[in-house]
C-alpha cells in the first residue's frame, strides 16, 4: 500500500482554557528531546510557514515584494506577478521582460488556467538560419542579435493581472523600479555570473555599461547595481501599458538595433506577438490530481508520461528496501521520457504532438522495458497511441505563490542560458532572450543544454521553441496541496518528477524532497548525472546495474509550496541549494466586535503574582485549587485582546477586584467574545507577535520558538504552538524561582511539544523506544528528559548484521549469474541493431565494470561488519 502524504495521525490538543492540568500534563508528555537530538537549522528564509499566503522566490528582495502586494489585498495572481517583475531587476541574468513565461493558475472557484507567454520566433525566421555551410553554428543561436526570439513575458503578465487579478500593473512594477533606480547589492551567485561570461557582456556597448565596471572588469559581490534604464522602461510600461513596449518606443528601439546588428527582428514581430490560452494538462496519479502545462512546455507531458511510467511500481517499498533501486527505476523512467522529447515534443500550433503520451496504458507499456537489476538500452523514441490523430491543442526561475482565498499560482520565467543573448537594449535596460538556441537548429545537433531535438522543433516563423518549464500543481480531490516548479534547463522536469514523487510516493517531508540529492538523465547524452552529496554506496549500486554515473553540482533550483488542510497553513520552500526565500504571513484575523470599544474598557481587575507580574482583566472562576482569570489587554494603536489564564492560588500576591457594578459592566461587555472561543485565537498582542521558525527533525517539519529561559519545538498546529509558547512563558516566570538557573545562553531547556500524548507514545514506538520511567527534569543539563529502554540498540545491531549478509548473499547471486547477464545484454544489443564490434565492446566493458564493483561492494560490506 502507498503511503499516504498529509495525513496527521496524531490528534491536536484542543486548549478550551488554560488549567494546571493543561500546562502540567503536556510537559509530561512534550518531550525530552534534548540529549537525543538537536533541532536541525534551516538557512534563513529558504522554509517558511503563513496561513495567509505563502511565495517563494530565488531573491528574498523578489520573495518581500509579493508578500507586501499580498498584505496591502492582492492576491496570490498580484504577488506572482510582482515577484517576476521584480525578479527581472534582481535576478536578471535568469529572467526578465525580454524574455518569456509559463504561467498556470488554479482559481479559488476551481477553474485552472495556462497562460503561454513563450518566444516567438520572428518573422523573417528561417529553418536553416543558423546553418553555415552545412554546418550548425550553435553560437549563432546564443549569442548576438540572430539569438532572440519575440518576448512575451510582458503581455502574459498583463493578461493574467487583468483576468485573474486585483491590483493594476502599476502597483506590480513598483518594487521592482523602485530597486532598478535605487540600486541593490548584488549577490555572489549574481556577481559569479557576471564574471563567468564576462567577456561576452563586453561584447555589447549597452550590456557593459549596465553590467560591467569602467574599467571592463566584473563587480565583486555586494557591489551596488544600478539600473536607471530599466527603471524608466518600467514607469513607462506603468503609465502607457504594455503597448509602450509592443506597439510603441521599446519595440522601435529593438528594431533599430537589430538592424544595425544583423537581426531579423522587427516593430512588426513585436506587435504581433500573441499570448496564447492553453488547455491546462490534467492527469491522475495514484489517488491525486496532477495539473501540469502543455505543449509547448514538455515539462508538463513528461512529468505526467513519467508519472504513468511509475504508476505499477510500488515505489514507497522499493525504496525502503533498496535506495539504489528506487533511483535506478527513476533513471530508467528519465531516460524513456526524454527519448520521446526529442522526437515527438514541439510548438503544437506547428507539430503534431501526440496526446497518447500521457495516456496511462502508455506509460505501462514502457514500463514493461524497465529491468530493475539493469539498465536497459534505450535506441529511439516509443510509439504512442494514435500519434497521428489525437493532437495537443494548439536558465530560467521559478516562481510560487499561493493565498487563504484558495488561488495557486506557478510561473516559471527565462531569457533561457545566463543573460540570455547578451543583449541590452540600448536606453531600455532590458536583457534580450537567447531562446531561440531552444529550437533544433539542426536534427541531431545539441543545443545549450545538450538536449537534440527533431523536425517538431525546428525554426519556423512565429513559431515557439520546445521548453522545459514544468510549473505542476498537485490536487487531492479538490484541494489544491503542492506547486512545484525549477529552473535548470531540461533538470527542470526531473526536479519536478522527483519532488512530486518523494512528497507523495515517500512521505518524505517538504524540505527533505527537494533538499535530498537529485539525479538527472535525459537520454542523450546517456549519462546518469547525480548530485556529489548522493552517497557511494548508492553511486555503487547505480553503477553496477550499468549507469554511466557522473557526478556533478547542484541540479537544478526548486520552488514549491504545500498546503496543510488541517493546520490550514501553508509551508513554502526555496531550493537550500541556492540563495532564495520563501515568506508566508499570517491571516487576518477578525477584531474584536463593535460593542468591545477599547475606550470604554478601562476600568479592569488587577491580579498580582507573587514574582511581581500583574495581570489587568476579569476574575472568572475561584477554586481552592485554581484562579480562572481573563486577560484583557488594551495595546496601544492594536485591537483589544484578550487571554484566560489559570494560576496556583499560592502564587497570587494580590487581587484587586472591581466593585460589583463596573464588573457586570465588564463581563457583558467581553461576554460575546467569550462565548465565540474567539478568546482562544487571540486577534493581535503576545501570541501573535510569537515567532515561529520551521524546522527539519525527525524526518518531518516542525516549529521552533525561542524565549530566554526554554525552546519550544512542536509538531502541533500553529495556533496551539503559539498558545503553548505564551502560556509557558508566563508558568516559566510565575515559578522562577523554584526552576534552577539555566546553564549557559547556548543550552536552552528543551520542550517538545506534542498533538496529543498518542502522538507521543506512537512517535516513540516508531523509533524504537520503549518508555519505561515518566519524563522528569535534568538540572544537570538542564532540559526535560525521560527514562528509556536503550536494548533496541541491540536489535539495530543485530538487523544491521542481518541487512549485509542479505546484501552479500545478493551481490554473491550477481556474481555467479553475470554470464547470464553479459548474455542478456548481448542479445539486447543485438536485437537493438548494434554491431558486433560495437556489442563486444560493450560487453567487454561491462564485464570489467560489473567484477570490479561487485568486489568493491563485498569489500566495504566486509568494512562495515567490522566496525
Amino acid at each position: 500500500m502507498q503511503r499516504k502524504s498529509h495525513e496527521h495521525r496524531g490528534r491536536h490538543i484542543a486548549w478550551p482554557a488554560v488549567t494546571w492540568a493543561a500546562v502540567i500534563w503536556p510537559t509530561v508528555c512534550w518531550t525530552l528531546v534534548g540529549m537525543f537530538m538537536a533541532p536541525t537549522r534551516v538557512a534563513h528564509g529558504q522554509l517558511a510557514i503563513g496561513s495567509g499566503g505563502m511565495v517563494a522566490t530565488v531573491h528574498p528582495l523578489a520573495t518581500q515584494a509579493a508578500v507586501d502586494v499580498m498584505r496591502d489585498g492582492g492576491n496570490a495572481v498580484d504577488a506572482a506577478v510582482t515577484a517576476a517583475l521584480t525578479l527581472g531587476v534582481v535576478d536578471g541574468y535568469n529572467s526578465g521582460i525580454g524574455g518569456g513565461c509559463f504561467i498556470l493558475i488554479r482559481r479559488a472557484d476551481g477553474k485552472l488556467f495556462a497562460i503561454d507567454g513563450r518566444e516567438m520566433a520572428p518573422a523573417k525566421a528561417t529553418r536553416d538560419m543558423y546553418v553555415r555551410d552545412g554546418q550548425a553554428v550553435p553560437s549563432l543561436s546564443q549569442v548576438g542579435a540572430l539569438a532572440s526570439g519575440v518576448p512575451g513575458a510582458l503581455a502574459a503578465y498583463e493578461k493574467v493581472i487583468r483576468e485573474h487579478g486585483r491590483l493594476p500593473l502599476a502597483r506590480l512594477l513598483k518594487p521592482g523600479e523602485k530597486l532598478a533606480d535605487d540600486g541593490f547589492e548584488i549577490n555572489e551567485p549574481y556577481a559569479n555570473r557576471i564574471a563567468q561570461h564576462r567577456a561576452a557582456l563586453a561584447q555589447f556597448p549597452a550590456t557593459k555599461a549596465v553590467l560591467l565596471r569602467e574599467d571592463g572588469s566584473a563587480p565583486p559581490a555586494g557591489t551596488t547595481l544600478v539600473q536607471h534604464d530599466l527603471a524608466k522602461t518600467y514607469r513607462a510600461i506603468a503609465e502607457h501599458g504594455s503597448d509602450w513596449f509592443y506597439k510603441g518606443p521599446f519595440a522601435e528601439s529593438v528594431e533599430t538595433w537589430m538592424e544595425a546588428n544583423g537581426g531579423i527582428m522587427t516593430a512588426a514581430d513585436l506587435a504581433n506577438y500573441q499570448v496564447k490560452s492553453r488547455e491546462p494538462l490534467v492527469s491522475k496519479y495514484r489517488e491525486y490530481t496532477i495539473v501540469g502545462f502543455p505543449p509547448p512546455s514538455s515539462g508538463g507531458v513528461h512529468v505526467a508520461q513519467m508519472l504513468n511510467i511509475l504508476e505499477p511500481f510500488d515505489v514507497a517499498a522499493i525504496a525502503d528496501k533498496d535506495w539504489a533501486a528506487y533511483l535506478h527505476l527513476m533513471a530508467e523512467t528519465m531516460k524513456l521520457a526524454f527519448a520521446d522529447r526529442a522526437h515527438w515534443l514541439g510548438d503544437p500550433d506547428f507539430a503534431q504532438v501526440p496526446r497518447g503520451l500521457v495516456e496511462p496504458q502508455y506509460g505501462r507499456e514502457l514500463a514493461k522495458r524497465i529491468q530493475m537489476d539493469r539498465t536497459t538500452p534505450v535506441r529511439s523514441h516509443g510509439q504512442p497511441p494514435r500519434a497521428e490523430t489525437e493532437l495537443f491543442e494548439r536558465h530560467t526561475t521559478h516562481i510560487a505563490a499561493a493565498d487563504a482565498a484558495g488561488n495557486w499560482v506557478g510561473i516559471t520565467a527565462t531569457i533561457n542560458t545566463t543573460f540570455g543573448s547578451k543583449v541590452v537594449i540600448p536606453g531600455t535596460g532590458v536583457v534580450m532572450n537567447n531562446e531561440m538556441d531552444d529550437f533544433s537548429i539542426q536534427p541531431g545537433v545539441p543545443n545549450a543544454f545538450g538536449l537534440i531535438g527533431a523536425e517538431a522543433n525546428a525554426v519556423a516563423p512565429g513559431k515557439r521553441p520546445l521548453s522545459s518549464m514544468s510549473p505542476t500543481i498537485v490536487l487531492r480531490g479538490d484541494q489544491p496541496i503542492l506547486t512545484v516548479g525549477a529552473a535548470g534547463g531540461p533538470k527542470i522536469i526531473t526536479q519536478v518528477l522527483q519532488t512530486i514523487v518523494r512528497r507523495l510516493d515517500l512521505d518524505m517531508s517538504l524540505y527533505n524532497a527537494v533538499a535530498s540529492p537529485r539525479i538527472h538523465h535525459q537520454w542523450s547524452p546517456d549519462r546518469l548525472y547525480v548530485e556529489r552529496e548522493l552517497a557511494d554506496p548508492f553511486v555503487d549500486g547505480l553503477t553496477v546495474r550499468g549507469h554511466a554515473v557522473v557526478r556533478t553540482g547542484g541540479a537544478g533550483v526548486t520552488q514549491a509550496i504545500e498546503y496543510d488542510p488541517q493546520r490550514r497553513q501553508f509551508l513554502g520552500l526555496h531550493d537550500p541549494r541556492v540563495p532564495g526565500q520563501a515568506m508566508g504571513f499570517q491571516a487576518r484575523v477578525e477584531a474584536a466586535p463593535p460593542s468591545l470599544d477599547p475606550t470604554e474598557l478601562v476600568a479592569r481587575e488587577s491580579l498580582t503574582l507573587k514574582g511581581g507580574k500583574t495581570y489587568q482583566g476579569l476574575l472568572l472562576r475561584r477554586s481552592p485549587g485554581e484562579l480562572e482569570f481573563v486577560q484583557v489587554g488594551l495595546p496601544k494603536g492594536k485591537p483589544m485582546f484578550l487571554v484566560r489564564i489559570s494560576f496556583d492560588p499560592t502564587s497570587v500576591e494580590r487581587y484587586e477586584p472591581l466593585e460589583r457594578a463596573r464588573r457586570n459592566e465588564l463581563f457583558a461587555r467581553i461576554r460575546p467574545l467569550l462565548a465565540s472561543k474567539r478568546h482562544a485565537v487571540i486577534e493581535a498582542g503576545r501570541m501573535a507577535d510569537v515567532r515561529l521558525d520551521p524546522i527539519e527533525l525527525d524526518g518531518r517539519t516542525m516549529l521552533r520558538c525561542d524565549s530566554p529561559l526554554f525552546q519550544l519545538v512542536s509538531s502541533a498546529d500553529e495556533s496551539s504552538t503559539r498558545r503553548c509558547f505564551v502560556r509557558l512563558e508566563q508558568v516559566f516566570r510565575a515559578f522562577q524561582r523554584v526552576l534552577p538557573p539555566r546553564v549557559s545562553p547556548d543550552r536552552p531547556l528543551v520542550i517538545r511539544l506534542h498533538g496529543s500524548a498518542d502522538e507521543y507514545h506512537e512517535q516513540l514506538r516508531a523509533e524504537g523506544w520503549d518508555i519505561r520511567n515518566p519524563a522528569f527534569y535534568s538540572a544537570s543539563r538542564n532540559m526535560i528528559v525521560a527514562g528509556c529502554d536503550l536494548t533496541f540498540f541491540a536489535d539495530r545491531l543485530r538487523r544491521t548484521h542481518e541487512q549485509n549478509d542479505q546484501v552479500r548473499e545478493q551481490y554473491t547471486r550477481l556474481n555467479a549469474g553475470l554470464t547470464d547477464r553479459l548474455a542478456d545484454l548481448t542479445a539486447e544489443l543485438k536485437e537493438a541493431g548494434f554491431s558486433n564490434d560495437e556489442i563486444q565492446r560493450e560487453v567487454n566493458a561491462r564485464r570489467a565494470l560489473w567484477k570490479n564493483e561487485l568486489e568493491a561492494a563485498l569489500k566495504q560490506i566486509d568494512a562495515v561488519d567490522r566496525r
